[in-house]
């Protein structure tokens, strides 16, 4: 598997794991007393730190926090996750 497809899996997992937490969440929402809905979530947020912390230590951040290390912004540095390397 080539970099970029390595780069766009690891993406993908990040965007599914981020639905279904969120989905989740919305869910919890309207139901905040629903345990299984509750345990679900806490399951899908360790998945989703997971897929994220493994993808920054790769890729670079997602997020603006994520961005900061202390010695110089981070974020400008490309590519985006969107672009094509060249």
């Amino acid at each position: 598997m080539t970099q970029r497809n390595q780069r766009a899996e690891a993406l993908y997992k990040v965007q599914k794991s981020g639905f279904a937490l969120y989905d989740t969440a919305l869910f919890l929402d309207t139901h905040p007393h629903d345990a299984e809905a509750l345990e679900a979530f806490c399951e899908y947020k360790k998945i989703y730190d997971a897929d994220t912390a493994y993808y920054e230590e790769h890729y670079g951040p997602l997020s603006f926090p994520a961005a900061e290390n202390g010695e110089c912004w981070e974020w400008y540095k490309g590519p985006w996750p969107w672009e094509a390397e060249a």
